[in-house]
């Protein structure tokens, strides 16, 4: 459900198009301004730009549960469109969510029962920037990631406005604290010079009720790469002895000359 409020709002009527500014939105998850609104009725069916922006439940979006939770959001969009179907519009805008606790919701408890442990829900997170755009009824999540006090989360993918999404989340954490079974033979290769590892899982499904599983692919794909890299730097190193024996050979023929 929809409710508008006109608060200061400005409406504006000429030759069939219509202006509208400053207007107060409120839909289940969001309270949101309407910076500007112009519809042109002199289409069928009417076409609308719309820029607007305020605050985002995302707790109640994500179906979170228990303590803690998301900081404030604030989010603002900018959108082009025809007709009432959602699926017509096509634009963008961003999310910031402030610091906060990352609550507990299905997919976080899925990803720490793969994981083995409970690492993510009722840990802080820093202020964290998403931006998105929409086109076909589906938002794109640009790659953002999630800092928390001990490990980070990154993710990107789409949210289709209906309930199915596709997401990848990437949740990068310390060697010591990877112990999955599914991916014995994988974690030190899937782990960088620094120690941290790199988890990926696929989240498709709908935010109530998401199949999470982890990506097997990419982590083989991850331990191969590192492989290739640390044969090419254990070539590297013996490349590099054989040039300065060669360079010694040649400095001492110099030197007895």
């Amino acid at each position: 459900d929809t409710t508008i409020h006109g608060g200061r709002g400005d409406i504006g009527i000429h030759n069939g198009q219509i202006a509208i500014s400053d207007l107060s939105v409120e839909t289940p998850n969001a309270s949101l301004n309407v910076a500007a609104l112009d519809l042109d009725m002199r289409q069928d069916p009417p076409s609308y730009h719309l820029e607007a922006g305020g605050a985002f439940d995302l707790n109640a979006f994500v179906e979170a549960e228990g303590p803690g939770g998301f900081g404030p959001a604030a989010v603002s969009l900018v959108l082009d469109g025809t007709g009432p179907d959602p699926d017509g519009a096509t634009g963008g805008g961003s999310l910031r969510m402030e610091a906060g606790t990352v609550p507990a919701f299905p997919a976080v408890a899925k990803i720490e029962k793969l994981l083995g442990k409970s690492l993510i829900s009722g840990t802080p997170y820093q202020v964290t920037d998403m931006d998105f755009s929409l086109a076909n009824g589906i938002a794109t999540l640009e790659p953002f990631r999630l800092v928390l006090e001990n490990l980070q989360i990154g993710g990107w993918g789409t949210i289709n406005l209906d309930g199915p999404v596709n997401l990848v989340v990437e949740v990068r954490l310390p060697r010591e604290q990877v112990d999955i079974k599914a991916l014995e033979g994988l974690i030190d290769g899937m782990t960088d010079e620094e120690g941290w590892t790199i988890v990926p899982f696929t989240v498709g499904g709908n935010i109530g009720e998401p199949d999470v599983s982890i990506d097997m692919t990419a982590a083989k794909e991850a331990a191969k790469g590192a492989a290739k890299d640390a044969a090419g730097k254990a070539v590297d190193k013996a490349v590099d002895k054989v040039e300065d024996k060669v360079k010694g050979l040649f400095k001492k023929d110099k030197d007895d000359g």
